[in-house]
């Protein structure tokens, strides 16, 4: 099975902009239920045990995937159909971690209008946490908030 080879402590967070103002709960800010989503993108950086830093040009240039495509899959809710995101890797081969980072804003820009937080589009679980691998090039993003 090929794994995702990402830089140690990588992590990141997504910028999700949606039509209308976020409403707050508690510590949580969430989407009116009449919003639509207009972008996302994702800003990723790493953590040494002590401070976070900027994923450098080098970085983004490495190796993530070593496989010529691979399949994000998200699931609404138990019981309904997975929604599948599949990419070709750019270059026939494999994937760079920015091609992983444009693959997750592709996914996420799939995803996101079929999620559900307080009503509207989930825009609180946005801090990158890992994959999780279901087969030899599928894998599921697991995000925090």
């Amino acid at each position: 099975m090929v794994l995702m080879n990402l830089p140690e402590g990588f992590g990141g967070s997504l910028n999700i902009e949606v039509t209308e103002p976020l409403l707050s709960i508690s510590l949580n800010e969430y989407a009116t239920p009449t919003s639509q989503l207009e972008s996302i993108t994702f800003e990723g950086n790493t953590f040494d045990g002590e401070d976070i830093h900027e994923v450098t040009e080098e970085q983004l240039a490495e190796t993530a995937f070593d496989h010529p495509e691979i399949n994000l899959v998200w699931q609404p809710a138990p019981g309904r159909d997975y929604l599948v995101c599949h990419r070709d890797a750019p270059n026939g081969t494999h994937f760079t971690l920015q091609d992983i980072v444009d693959t997750i804003v592709g996914a996420e820009t799939l995803f996101r209008p079929h999620s559900e937080w307080f009503g509207g589009i989930d825009t609180s679980h946005t801090f990158f946490e890992g994959f999780t691998q279901h087969g030899e090039h599928t894998f599921s993003i697991f995000w925090g908030s």
